[in-house]
C-alpha cells in the first residue's frame, strides 16, 4: 500500500487540497497500476519559519521562488 507525503506551506483551502489528493491519488493509481482505495495520502502543512529555501528562511525572503 503507497503512502505519499506531501510538504507544502500553509494557506491552501480545502477545496485545493481535496483536489490535491485526488490527482495525486489518481495519477499514482495509473502509474502504479493499483486501486486508488490502495494509496494512502498525507499532507504535511509547514509555517514559513519552518521551510529554508537556497540556504535561507522562507519568511526571510524578500523575493519568494515559487515551491
Amino acid at each position: 500500500m503507497p503512502r505519499i507525503q506531501i510538504q507544502m506551506l500553509k494557506g491552501r483551502t480545502a477545496e485545493q487540497k481535496r483536489r490535491l489528493a485526488k490527482g495525486v491519488t489518481e495519477a499514482a493509481s495509473e502509474a502504479l497500476g493499483i486501486s486508488q482505495e490502495r494509496i494512502s495520502l498525507i499532507m504535511l502543512e509547514v509555517e514559513e519559519d519552518q521551510l529554508a529555501h537556497g540556504g535561507l528562511l522562507w519568511c526571510d525572503r524578500e523575493v519568494k521562488p515559487p515551491i
